[in-house]
């Protein structure tokens, strides 16, 4: 009897070690991707928002640095908000194009998956890389021009902004992604269209016109924030804060469910 106990004991502390041992590798697997993305992120898409962030500062300089009746704080709140305003999106749309379709199209997760690696810890990770990676280049933009001004009260505001959008269109490109290549496309339509139907829907008392405004992005209410804290024309309404954030984080849970599901009955 002990004798079965013992081996008992032993092949459950085998198996313990195994699963220590696998789920330590899935750990250093991850690890290693999240190495990789980031270098990937740092080569490609950072170089190209500050590129492109330098020409609209170049053309900023060229067309107002001569005005002498533009002071200090004006100037540099226009040039963050016009740097942050064309690099952010644009990072935004590079960053998570083909973040999940491209693997599946190239064939990557053959290779992704054939260890022990979650799907959704590793899409969230590269979620969470592709956003930390534009939001790190759109600090750089946005504390660059301050420390050399020294005026502050801008970086704030502006890179509160800044985490909106990358949370809101990055969320929604994220969702496109799991069903197209075109997730870029898709994410430009749904941002484009979406305040002229939620425009309507308060204009005209269709609930079906409604309906769909409540379900494209929030852009009405990431406008009303853009409108508190950079043009300080509407009161700052918290609930925009918390609506915006939330439709970004609930197109990634469901982008994130949609996989699990896809991988399972595969």
């Amino acid at each position: 009897m002990r004798v079965m106990d013992a081996a008992g004991a032993t092949a459950a502390g085998m198996e313990e070690d195994v699963d220590a041992t696998t789920r330590g590798g899935a750990r250093a697997r991850m690890w290693r991707y999240a190495r990789w993305q980031f270098a990937e992120f740092a080569t490609q898409r950072a170089t190209i928002m500050l590129l492109v962030a330098g020409l609209v500062a170049y053309f900023f300089f060229q067309a107002v640095g001569s005005n002498e009746f533009v002071t200090r704080e004006k100037f540099i709140k226009i040039l963050t908000s016009s740097m942050l305003g064309v690099a952010v999106p644009l990072g935004t749309l590079i960053a998570m194009r083909g973040i999940v379709s491209e693997d599946r199209h190239q064939g990557y997760h053959r290779f992704l998956f054939s260890k022990p690696v979650s799907v959704t810890r590793y899409y969230l990770q590269a979620f969470l890389v592709q956003a930390t990676g534009v939001m790190a280049v759109a600090a750089l933009l946005a504390i660059i021009p301050a420390v050399l001004s020294l005026t502050f009260a801008q970086v704030i505001p502006a890179l509160l902004v800044s985490a909106l959008f990358v949370m809101l269109a990055g969320g929604v490109q994220f969702l496109f992604s799991v069903f197209s290549r075109s997730d870029w496309a898709w994410t430009v339509f749904a941002l484009g269209v979406s305040p002229m139907v939620q425009g309507l829907g308060r204009q005209y008392e269709f609930w079906w016109l409604k309906a769909i405004g409540w379900l494209l992005p929030p852009m009405d209410a990431f406008g009303r924030v853009v409108a508190s804290l950079l043009a300080n024309t509407e009161p700052l309404a918290v609930i925009d804060i918390f609506w915006v954030a939330a439709y970004g984080a609930a197109c990634v849970a469901g982008g994130l469910h949609l996989l699990r599901r896809r991988m399972v009955a595969g």
